[in-house]
């Protein structure tokens, strides 16, 4: 799962660093990552532009995608 919840596959996978240092490789700061989030993580406006959106669900003030829900 991505920074966005959504799923990737090993063919879309994108391998994005935690703290934004691509030379620490170290395992827990790697994760997996669809292409968008790897490239506008940093600037959630840009990443939202031409990303489907996956059906939400808003409960007490919170709205997530349904697989986030589930």
């Amino acid at each position: 799962m991505s920074w966005c919840r959504t799923w990737v596959t090993w063919e879309e996978l994108k391998v994005d660093h935690r703290d934004g240092n691509v030379r620490n490789n170290a395992p827990q700061n790697l994760l997996a990552s669809c292409d968008i989030c790897n490239t506008y993580r940093v600037d959630p406006a840009r990443a939202a532009v031409g990303r489907q959106r996956s059906p939400t669900i808003t409960l007490n003030a919170q709205t997530l995608a349904i697989a986030a829900w589930a």
